[in-house]
Parts: structure tokens; C-alpha cells; sequence
């Protein structure tokens, strides 16, 4: 079944990423890790900002089977409710740790990249990641920077020459962090990284 993956900045399309937000970040490995995979904090407001764009996967029929949402504006994050906040002070801890100010000026995040589970492992994530580079080299962004909560979206980075910027073993953090956290594992998924690709290097 064939599928397409372009830019969409539609009133719409943005609605509807908000929508699937919550599902990818309950399906994150940091989901099990904090005892969360069945009740995932539901973020109060994402804040996919006017200057943010969205490139979206859809198949024949015109059903989105995936999104990549790209934010420029490196500086919010959603806010989410008081039981999550764990979970927020841990990406903090990552994204303080990541060295990311070391990064060119002109850097934007790929900060969710989501596809169907009936889609997975059939090349959408890989084709949305090539749109958002495509976009982002044209609007003159000079670096993209991914964090990769699990195994699979790390490998796709590798794949496609990404560089490793910071990688935090789950279970390493309470230690790291001075909080007193007793962990969960997942199986398969120990660790949490940053990913970083270099675009003016790109022939995109």
C-alpha cells in the first residue's frame, strides 16, 4: 500500500497532531520506565507554535499514518500535569546535560516522530525524517537535533548519519540526578539519547 509524506501547516493538520500527541508519548519506553505506560500524564498544552511546521505520512486513502512535528522555538515545552511531573524533571535533566547550547544558532528540534503501528518498520518514519531535513535545510536551519526515547528511532538516526550528542542509561539517573527513584525497566530500550545532524553537510 503506498503511502506520501509532505509539509502541512492546515489548521487541521495541526488539531489533529495534538490530538495523537498523547498516544506517542504513552508508547516512549520512559512511559514503563516511570510505571506510566497505562496512564501517561496528558500534556495541558503542547504549543506547536505558528513558526513550528508539521510534515505528515498519509496512505491512499488519505488517513495520516505519521507525523513529524518540528519545533523552532526550542525554548517551550508542554506543560503537563502534577503527576507528571517526574517525567519532566527527567527530560530537563537530558536536555540540560546534552550539551545542546553547543549546537549552531540555527538549530531546530524533531521533537515528535510518530507512525501508525501499522505502518511501522515500512520506511514512513525514515521518509518523514528526510521531509523535515528537506524543510528545514530550505528555511535555512543549519542542524537538526532529535531526541530519541527508544531503540528504534535511535538506529534510524545511525542509519541515516546522524551523530550522537548524549545518550543517559534509564536506570542510571536517580544516582545522576540525586532523586531517590526506584525504576522500572524496558525491556530492550536502557537508554535515551540526543541526536544531531549536521545539514549544510547534507545533499538534501
Amino acid at each position: 500500500m503506498a503511502y506520501t509524506a509532505f509539509r502541512s501547516d492546515t489548521p487541521e493538520d495541526r488539531r489533529k497532531a495534538e490530538e495523537m500527541i498523547h498516544d506517542f508519548f504513552r508508547d516512549l519506553p520512559v512511559a514503563a520506565v516511570f510505571g506510566r505506560e497505562n496512564s501517561f500524564p496528558q500534556p495541558r498544552i503542547y504549543n506547536i507554535a505558528p513558526e513550528d511546521f508539521i510534515v505528515k505520512a498519509i496512505d491512499s486513502a488519505g488517513t495520516i499514518i505519521g507525523f513529524a512535528i518540528n519545533k523552532t522555538n526550542l525554548k517551550i515545552y508542554p506543560q503537563v500535569s502534577p503527576d507528571g511531573l517526574e517525567i519532566q524533571e527527567f527530560f530537563q535533566f537530558v536536555k540540560k546535560n546534552s550539551k545542546l547550547d553547543q549546537l549552531p544558532k540555527r538549530t531546530l528540534e524533531l521533537r515528535v516522530l510518530w507512525v501508525s503501528k501499522e505502518w511501522r518498520r515500512r520506511g514512513v518514519a525514515k521518509t518523514l525524517v528526510e521531509e523535515s531535513m528537506k524543510e528545514a535545510k530550505a528555511a535555512g536551519f543549519e542542524a537538526i537535533r532529535m531526541c530519541c526515547g527508544n531503540e528504534y528511532t535511535a538506529r534510524l538516526a545511525r542509519r541515516m548519519g546522524w551523530q550522537e550528542q548524549y545518550r543517559l542509561a534509564f536506570q542510571d539517573y536517580p544516582k545522576l540526578s540525586g532523586k531517590n527513584l526506584q525504576l522500572s525497566n524496558a525491556p530492550g530500550h536502557d537508554y535515551i539519547y540526543y541526536y544531531v545532524i549536521d545539514l549544510l553537510t547534507q545533499d538534501i
